[in-house]
């Protein structure tokens, strides 16, 4: 009886740790497989009426709604239908020594990510985006 108890409790324990480890590793290649092709189809270099701007910077609407529809699509089946993720975005000028998230026109952008992980805590993450000569560094 006992043989069964202890045998019982190392396959609970093994399969906690294989969905935990699953489902851990699954959310951090989702998360770094983000990469900056949003940020970079996020980038607005000219107006409204087609004029370059001298100095792009990044769509927040644009940029919200790419980053969620590419969580949203590519999380489903590492999380629990109950569990939610979330992501906050804090906007800055790169081109200025003074932090603002109240900025017009933002050249940098960190997205902060945080996820359940199975029942036993939550996977976190960031990463900063900024245009840089024309260019996106994270």
């Amino acid at each position: 009886m006992l043989n069964f108890l202890l045998t019982s409790l190392v396959f609970v324990l093994s399969s906690a740790t294989f969905t935990f480890s699953y489902c851990y590793s699954g959310i951090a290649r989702v998360f770094t497989g983000l990469g900056k092709a949003i940020a970079e189809t996020s980038v607005v270099q000219e107006d409204k009426d087609g004029v370059y701007l001298s100095t792009p910077y990044f769509d927040r609407k644009q940029f919200e709604f790419k980053t969620e529809d590419y969580f949203e699509s590519n999380l489903k089946r590492y999380l629990s239908p109950k569990a939610t993720y979330r992501l906050s975005y804090s906007y800055f000028d790169a081109f200025s020594s003074a932090p603002s998230d109240s900025v017009l026109l933002p050249s940098g952008v960190t997205l902060s990510f945080s996820c359940p992980v199975s029942w036993f805590g939550t996977y976190q993450n960031s990463v900063t985006f900024t245009i840089r000569e024309g260019n996106i560094h994270e």
